[in-house]
């Protein structure tokens, strides 16, 4: 069970910007995220974010929190074909690590840039039963960003959607990643790693 709330304002002192807060809730995760978007940043047609969030999460293995913010630029390159860059700061503080991994427990800094291009030919981002949505990126942690750590992590996905009746749609989603640590880093810590499932 979760409980969600929010509030969006969708010209913020007409300026045509959009600013919006959202809280969820529930046993497990309590988040709270706001954001301000420009549709149109510095007379562009470039979409620009800034986003602040406060995330808290019991893994099966540990608990996690973040602190932090990330700007992020996005183009319409084609109808269908989006290209974003973002940069983003973050602490994460791990705690309750299970004894096999305890070394991992304490607080870090990350920062990072990353980049990512984006295919999507959904007939609805809600309730698609048509089209597909591809995506790759690349991004680079690093001390020089502002990072206590350096890694380099490449992420892909895609998800297909096939009308089969009138009533029903079939879904795929596969996603892929590799996460490389940079000099002289011998581990990664749990909250950057990969995991299998979901909820």
């Amino acid at each position: 069970l979760r409980l969600r709330v929010g509030f969006q304002e969708k010209n913020l002192f007409g300026t045509g910007r959009v600013f919006g807060t959202q809280a969820t809730g529930s046993i497990k995760a309590q988040s709270l995220t706001s954001n301000l978007s420009d549709p149109f940043f510095l007379n562009t047609d470039i979409k620009a974010d800034l986003t602040a969030f406060f995330n808290h999460r019991e893994e099966p293995s540990f608990t996690r929190r973040d602190i932090g913010m990330r700007f992020t630029l996005s183009k319409y390159l084609t109808d269908n074909l989006i290209s974003s860059g973002e940069y983003m700061i973050r602490n994460t503080d791990i705690t309750d690590v299970d004894q096999v991994e305890e070394s991992s427990e304490g607080t870090y800094n990350y920062a990072s840039l990353k980049g990512q291009v984006t295919y999507d030919t959904r007939n609805d981002i809600f309730f698609p039963t048509t089209g597909q949505r591809l995506f790759a990126s690349a991004e680079q942690a690093d001390k020089v960003l502002g990072s206590g750590i350096n890694l380099t992590r490449l992420t892909g996905g895609a998800r297909v959607f096939f009308h089969l009746a009138r009533n029903t749609v079939l879904g795929a989603r596969y996603s892929t990643g590799l996460l490389l640590p940079g000099p002289g880093e011998v581990t990664l810590p749990l909250s950057e790693r990969f995991f299998n499932g979901g909820e």
